[in-house]
């Protein structure tokens, strides 16, 4: 559903000493500083620690590598860099990491019941020129908004609606899609006149097809479930609708009437 064709985001461990007695004009310079970072596109998140031996860890993950080289290379936090080296530190190790593998719990209370499978639905919908025009009857499932670095960049929106059907579901009454192959393992259709994204295509599952729902005429018919891959969700973008939120994708649900072995 929407996933990311691979893993861009660039995580940061800066490990460092400091100077005697300058501890706490350091601190106030931080906090000016990661003001500064949490302005710009792509910081995900930043924790800092102090270990008993007096070295202090700071993690720093951005969505991306060209959001990171932005930070990087903005003027203010050179200056704040060589700053660092003239006037609080005895000795530093920055080393810039790409995320290979994530894994994480919360525990948030009860488990809950997953939500009942979705009503069919008989819609129809098309790109913004019209040119691609479709109709869709059948059950949706994993319908969620999604806010991988891909779909933002496929749609130009901070992120995408997205709802799965079974491919014999989905009708094409005009005009052809153009194909992308966005990676090894997916594809995206488009709109060749007016580059509207409408479908996510895994090779893996040729019976299924995402459509973005923001193309269906009537999109309130099929509204989502929950966020997904919201790690990589913009600051500035907040949705106060309540929806469960998955780090990532969420834990893999049942097609309607699909047993998967």
């Amino acid at each position: 559903m929407g996933q990311p064709d691979d893993d861009p985001r660039r995580v940061i461990i800066f490990r460092n000493r400091l100077r005697p007695g300058v501890s706490s004009v350091y601190e106030r310079r931080g906090g000016e500083i990661y003001a500064l970072a949490a302005r710009m596109p792509g910081l995900v998140g930043s924790k800092d620690f102090v270990a008993e031996d007096g070295e202090r860890l700071a993690v720093i993950e951005f969505a991306s590598a060209g959001e990171l080289a932005a930070w990087r290379d903005h003027a203010e936090h050179r200056r704040a860099q060589a700053e660092g080296r003239e006037r609080y530190y005895t000795e530093y190790r920055l080393q810039i990491c790409q995320l290979l593998r994530e894994s994480r719990f919360t525990a948030s209370g009860p488990p809950t019941e997953s939500p009942p499978p979705s009503p069919a639905v008989d819609v129809t919908g098309g790109c913004a020129c019209g040119a691609v025009r479709y109709r869709v009857r059948g059950a949706p499932w994993d319908e969620t908004i999604c806010h991988c670095v891909d779909c933002r960049r496929a749609a130009g929106a901070p992120a995408m609606g997205w709802a799965t059907f079974r491919a014999a579901d989905v009708a094409w009454l005009a005009g052809e899609r153009r194909r992308r192959r966005s990676s090894e393992r997916a594809q995206r259709g488009f709109c060749g006149d007016c580059g509207t994204q409408l479908t996510f295509e895994l090779v893996a599952a040729p019976d299924e097809i995402d459509l973005a729902t923001a193309t269906l005429d009537t999109p309130e018919a099929v509204p989502p479930k929950d966020h997904t891959f919201t790690r990589s969700q913009i600051a500035w973008a907040a949705f106060a609708d309540g929806l469960p939120r998955w780090t990532e994708r969420r834990p893999e649900p049942e097609p309607p009437g699909v047993t998967r072995a």
